[in-house]
């Protein structure tokens, strides 16, 4: 990720004004920088050099990595700011990253792809329940049988739903940049007390109990198209995905769904 530079100058005057320096003086200490160069500096037009960012950096009694990004809670902000694909509520955005730092304090500025990738999992993962959750189904094309999955209040559409009555299987793929995630139903699925949210109103397709379910989404870190296949377990009364290969080749996939992933994956990656 690429520094704010304006927020790199705010914290080049910080440190100049903490020891009492005039531009001059500052730029003289800072390998004979002229007051120009300050300024342009602390105004966010440029930034130092390598070798002129060191000497700022012991100045302050910090470093660079600071001086560039801020702390660790501030660089993962941004990085989500500009990176991710979702936003979240600041208290819960801050809870999140502490909780990363705190289980893994190895992990630092510049590990975006692996902070990113935390931030997502987590995100689907503890965010907790709600009726926003509940899926509710309306159609969309009678001839394909195809559905449109919203949320509990209907503000947005968050996946199609392809019925294969003959096969009494469900295949679920976002909508074009939905935040949908395949993670969020291996957490709900799984789980009797949750998986009302996805199931409750499949019920009124009359495909059976408890239908395959077929999850399509694209991976919001690496834009990845992910596919996982679940079945209803009888005997432990619960969805379990399916990890037999040739069971998963038998049931197979709804090849127009991952073609359009396949057209949002090429253009996320343009």
């Amino acid at each position: 990720m690429k520094p704010n530079k304006k927020e790199v100058g705010l914290r080049i005057k910080e440190i100049r004004k903490k020891l009492g320096y005039s531009m001059e003086t500052f730029g003289e200490i800072v390998s004979q920088s002229p007051r120009s160069s300050v300024n342009s500096w602390e105004k966010g037009v440029s930034i130092p050099r390598k070798d002129k960012l060191e000497k700022i950096a012991q100045l302050g009694n910090t470093t660079s990595q600071q001086i560039l990004y801020g702390d660790f809670e501030s660089y993962a902000q941004e990085l989500i700011k500009t990176e991710a694909n979702y936003t979240l509520p600041q208290e819960f955005e801050s809870a999140m990253i502490k909780a990363i730092k705190e289980e893994l304090p190895d992990i630092d500025i510049g590990d975006d792809t692996k902070i990113l990738k935390l931030m997502n999992y987590m995100k689907e993962n503890m965010n907790p329940t709600s009726e926003e959750d509940y899926l509710e189904y309306e159609l969309f094309n009678e001839h394909e049988s195809i559905f449109v999955a919203f949320g509990n209040r209907k503000e947005k559409a968050l996946a199609f739903v392809y019925t294969d009555r003959e096969n009494e299987i469900f295949h679920f793929a976002p909508t074009p940049f939905s935040d949908m995630s395949l993670s969020r139903f291996y957490v709900f699925l799984p789980n009797p007390e949750l998986e009302h949210y996805i199931v409750k109103e499949l019920a009124d397709f009359e495909m059976g109990a408890h239908p395959i379910i077929v999850v399509y989404d694209l991976e919001q870190t690496e834009n990845k198209i992910r596919v996982a296949h679940f079945e209803y377990n009888q005997m432990d009364k619960r969805y379990e995905p399916i990890v037999d290969i040739d069971k998963i080749k038998k049931i197979g996939v709804y090849s127009p769904f991952v073609k359009e992933l396949k057209k949002e994956e090429r253009y996320r990656h343009s």
